[in-house]
């Protein structure tokens, strides 16, 4: 596996959603030394913890990237980020925003 990260990878159109179980694997298995998990898929630390409890928001977290937006802030402020507003679909910001209640984020 190259050094590039899941979120590279899916971003150039080179992996798909389903490989991070592989990207998961490799790290485990060494890969990125000295790298968080986090940081091996290409994720922050607030995205990583979301995709590891709502692990169908994957979805969600690579469109971040791809439009340049942070997640987490853009559902917590969908007004002032018109942007996220049209890239999650209203189910994917309800369970975030759902999820960011309920760890004690917002």
């Amino acid at each position: 596996m190259s050094t590039a990260t899941f979120m590279d990878r899916c971003l150039a159109g080179d992996a798909d959603l389903d490989d991070i179980g592989d990207f998961v694997g490799a790290w485990h298995e060494g890969a990125g030394p000295g790298m968080e998990l986090d940081a091996f898929l290409g994720m922050s630390n607030e995205e990583y913890e979301l995709w590891v409890e709502q692990p169908a928001l994957l979805p969600a977290i690579v469109s971040a990237h791809r439009f340049g937006f942070r997640l987490v802030e853009a559902v917590k402020d969908l007004a002032a980020e018109p942007l996220a507003a049209r890239a999650l679909s209203p189910e994917d910001a309800c369970s975030i925003l759902n999820w960011l209640k309920a760890t004690g984020r917002i």
